[in-house]
């Protein structure tokens, strides 16, 4: 709970001061303490791991490992817009835990999955003004939602557990 609670406070306080950023990866980039970004996700798997580990069944348990450990790799790569070696290492760490937490919940239960149904309309929407999914990524905030609505369904599994 602590963990959802510093994930979901740093990202009211970046949408006060900075608005709603095209992700929350791009929030890194509106912060004066840039290393603030890491040690919320850090902090966040720290307290989050055992919680995690409690309610996956046995035989799943290295899926929360693999997922949290990208989540590593995507503090320990912040700054993505550097050089494309750090942008392959955010994107593909943020790409991977994506994948395998939404596998994670699919067994644990897979109920909260119905929050995609928010993305999926706001695309539909969007795309009759844009007419491309790169269009959409590029000039909306559909990868800031879709990321909010995956912690929301990952932090759902352990609240409601």
């Amino acid at each position: 709970m602590i963990s959802f609670l510093l994930i979901i406070l740093y990202i009211i306080y970046n949408i006060i001061n900075y608005g709603i950023p095209k992700s929350i990866s791009a929030t890194y980039y509106s912060l004066k303490y840039k290393i603030t970004f890491s040690i919320i996700l850090l902090l966040s798997i720290i307290f989050s791991f055992e919680d995690f580990m409690l309610i996956t069944p046995e035989n799943f348990k290295f899926l929360p490992f693999l997922f949290l450990t990208g989540i590593i790799f995507v503090s320990a790569a912040p700054n993505f817009r550097t050089n494309k070696f750090i942008e392959n290492v955010h994107n593909w760490s943020a790409i991977i835990s994506f994948i395998l937490s939404q596998i994670w919940v699919a067994i644990v239960d897979p109920t909260p999955l119905i929050l995609w149904l928010f993305i999926i309309g706001y695309v539909i929407v969007k795309f009759k003004k844009y007419k491309s999914l790169s269009l959409i990524i590029e000039n909306t905030c559909v990868k800031f939602w879709a990321e909010l609505v995956m912690i929301c369904i990952i932090f759902s599994e352990i609240i409601g557990y």
